[in-house]
């Protein structure tokens, strides 16, 4: 573990939290921050993945790998259900998305 963030509500000092990013997209940001242009990969779950956070991050030279909803603001829109063995794939210079 490198860091933590004691989650305390509205309370929670998040140095990150502007209108740009929402509160778990912050509190991802915030806790690499000290570790963004260093070519680092970040691997998180689907509670801090998002479209915007994946720009953020790759502005200052790091990349984010994770699982995300497809309910996120800014995601690509996905097709209803896929029979077994298919893929559906968006992309564009700055994302990936693959189901």
């Amino acid at each position: 573990m490198l860091d933590t963030i004691a989650y305390q509500g509205k309370a929670t000092d998040l140095a990150n939290l502007n209108q740009e990013l929402g509160i778990g997209e912050a509190a991802a940001f915030s806790l690499v921050s000290d570790f963004v242009h260093k070519n680092h990969k970040v691997v998180t779950d689907s509670w801090f993945v998002s479209p915007n956070l994946a720009s953020k991050l790759l502005e200052h030279g790091t990349h984010i790998l994770g699982t995300v909803k497809k309910c996120r603001k800014g995601m690509s829109k996905l097709a209803g259900k896929l029979s077994k063995g298919n893929v559906e794939t968006h992309s564009s210079d700055r994302l990936l998305v693959e189901r």
